[in-house]
């Protein structure tokens, strides 16, 4: 791990997300509320959101299944709407897409 090295820095994030096309805004607001890596917010399908007892997505399938179970990733408002958002758009398959 690289640590404080990796994390992007308020401005540059919000220079990031001033400038990307909606759907890569999603992607990158999606990241950095939920602070999960990159691939698993690309791997989010509507069949990962759980709304009770609190929100959060689940994934059955990670790497560290063995150790622990599934992977819970919390929801803050904002995360719970855009999830939504997009499940109503894309009920099944990734929420996460990119422009192709």
């Amino acid at each position: 791990s690289r640590g404080r090295d990796s994390v992007i820095s308020d401005e540059d994030y919000l220079t990031l997300v001033k400038h990307a096309n909606p759907r890569l805004r999603d992607f990158l607001i999606a990241c950095r509320n939920t602070g999960t890596r990159p691939h698993m917010v690309a791997a989010v399908t509507a069949d990962h959101f759980h709304e009770a007892p609190v929100p959060c997505w689940v994934f059955e399938d990670h790497k560290m299944k063995e150790s622990g179970g599934p992977l819970v990733v919390l929801l803050n408002p904002n995360m719970v709407a855009m999830t939504k958002k997009l499940m109503a758009e894309r009920p099944e398959g990734p929420l996460f897409l990119n422009n192709k």
